[in-house]
C-alpha cells in the first residue's frame, strides 16, 4: 500500500508535470518561468506539510492522514483543470495539492521501517518504487490524453488517479501487530550482548530530541540538495530534449525510463545499502548522478538522452531510500514518521528552487546547460555530507552480528 500511495502522489506530480510545460505554454502564452513555479510551489507545500502529517499520523491515524491528504491532492488537480489564471493553479495545485502530497512519504516511511526493522532501506525502497512505477506508466497514459483532449482533461484524470490510490490504501493498510518494540525474550533468544540489548530497549529518539543533534541537520541539508537536483532534472528533462531536436513522442519515453531504472535503484540500492552501508550507497549514487549531468551537457543525441535518463533514474532510485534508513538506524523506528516529517520540509527548499532555477536560467540563456552543471556540483557536495554524520548508525542485523 506504501507503493500504491507513492504511485498516486508522486507518479501524478513528479512523474507527469514535466509533460504539461509546453502544452500549457502553447495554450495560454504563460512564460516557462511562470509555469515552472507550479511544481516548485507544489513541492514546497508538500515538504512543509509533511512534518504536520507525520506528527498527525503518529498521534492519530495513518489511515486518516491518507484520506485527508488524498482529498487535497485530488481537489488541487480538479480545480486547476478549470483555471484561466496561473494564480489559481498556484493556489490549488501548488499549495493545496502540495499539502496533499505531503501526507504520503513521511508517515509511510515510518510504517515501512516498523515492518522491516532489519532491512529498513529495502522496505522503504519497496514503498518508494511506487513513484517509479507511476513515472513509468502514467506518462504513456497522460501524454495521449493531453494530445487528444488537452491538458485540462489530463488534470482531471490525474486527480481521479490520486484520489483512488490514497483512499484505497487508507482502507487496506495496517500496522504491524507487534509494533516496533523488540521484547526481552527476543533479545535473549538472539543472544545479544547485554550492553547492546540495553541500547535497543532504551526509549527511541523523539523529534524534539533529534532536531537538537547535528546529524538531523546534515540529513536535512542532504535532502534539500538531493531534491533540488531531482526536481530540476525531472521537470526540465523533457523540455530540454525537445529543445535539442528530439521529437515530443520520443521525449515522452524519458520519464518512464527514469522510472524503470529507479525501481531497480530503490529495491536493489535499498538492499545493498542494508548490506554494505547506507552512507556508502549515498556516496556512490550522488557521484554517479553528477557524472550523468555533465554527460548530458556534452552529448545531445537521442541515445544520449535515453542513457542519461536511465542513469539518472538508477542513481535517484539508489539514494532515495538511504536517507530514511540512516534516520531510522540513527534515531530509531518508533518516531520515524515524525522525524522524517521533520526532515521532509527541507525538500520544500530544494523542490521550490530547483525547477524555478532551471526555468529562470532557460529564459535568460535559452538553454539548460548552466543549470545542469550547477546540478552536477550540488551532487558532489551532497556525496560528501554523509561523512559528517557523527553518530554511527547501526541496523538491528549489525547489532545482532556483533
Amino acid at each position: 500500500m506504501f507503493a500504491v500511495v507513492q504511485f498516486g502522489a508522486y507518479g501524478t506530480t513528479q512523474g507527469c508535470l514535466g509533460l504539461f510545460i509546453k502544452p500549457i505554454e502553447y495554450d495560454t502564452g504563460w512564460s516557462r518561468t511562470a509555469i515552472s513555479f507550479v511544481p516548485s510551489i507544489l513541492l514546497a507545500a508538500n515538504f512543509t506539510a509533511s512534518i504536520w502529517w507525520g506528527l498527525l499520523a503518529d498521534k492519530w491515524s495513518i489511515k486518516g492522514v491518507l484520506i485527508l491528504s488524498g482529498l487535497c491532492l485530488s481537489i488541487g488537480f480538479l480545480v486547476s483543470s478549470t483555471s484561466s489564471t496561473i494564480t489559481l493553479i498556484y493556489v490549488f495545485l501548488g499549495v493545496i495539492g502540495g499539502i496533499g502530497v505531503g501526507g504520503s512519504a513521511g508517515p509511510l516511511s515510518g510504517l515501512a521501517a516498523r515492518w522491516f526493522q532489519d532491512q529498513k532501506a529495502f522496505g522503504i525502497g519497496l514503498g518508494y518504487s511506487g513513484v517509479s512505477i507511476g513515472t513509468v506508466l502514467l506518462p504513456f497514459i497522460v501524454s495521449p490524453v493531453i494530445n487528444q483532449y488537452g491538458w485540462r482533461s489530463a488534470f482531471v484524470l490525474l486527480g481521479s488517479v490520486a484520489l483512488f490510490c490514497f483512499w484505497s490504501a487508507g482502507l487496506i493498510l495496517r500496522e504491524p501487530r507487534n509494533g516496533n518494540a523488540i521484547s526481552a525474550d527476543t533479545l535473549e533468544k538472539r543472544k545479544i550482548e547485554s550492553d547492546h540489548a540495553v541500547k535497543l530497549l532504551r526509549p527511541q529518539t523523539s523529534l524534539s530530541t533529534a532536531i537538537r543533534s547535528s546529524d538531523f541537520w546534515i540529513l536535512f541539508l542532504m535532502h534539500i540538495l538531493g531534491v533540488f537536483v531531482l526536481q530540476m532534472t525531472v521537470i526540465h528533462m523533457v523540455p530540454d530534449a525537445i529543445e535539442h531536436g528530439i521529437s515530443s513522442n520520443q521525449a515522452t519515453f524519458l520519464l518512464p525510463l527514469v522510472g524503470v531504472l529507479s525501481i531497480l535503484g530503490k529495491i536493489g540500492g535499498g538492499r545493498l545499502g542494508d548490506k554494505v552501508g547506507n552512507r556508502k550507497m549515498l556516496l556512490f549514487a550522488f557521484l554517479l548522478q553528477s557524472t550523468t549531468l555533465i554527460f548530458i551537457n556534452t552529448f545531445d543525441s537521442l541515445w544520449a538522452y535515453y542513457l542519461f535518463a536511465a542513469l539518472f533514474g538508477l542513481t535517484y532510485g539508489t539514494w532515495s531510500p538511504q536517507i530514511p534508513a540512516i534516520a531510522g538506524n540513527t534515531f530509531g523506528a518508533k518516531n520515524l514518521g515524525a522525524i522524517m516529517g521533520g526532515i521532509m520540509p527541507s525538500g520544500a527548499i530544494g523542490g521550490f528552487v530547483g525547477p524555478a532555477f532551471a526555468g529562470i536560467l532557460f529564459d535568460h540563456f535559452g538553454n539548460y546547460t548552466f543549470a545542469f552543471y550547477v546540478g552536477a556540483a550540488v551532487c558532489i557536495i551532497t556525496a560528501i555530507l554523509p561523512s559528517l554524520i557523527t553518530q554511527k548508525s547501526r541496523s538491528a542485523k549489525q547489532i545482532k552480528a556483533s
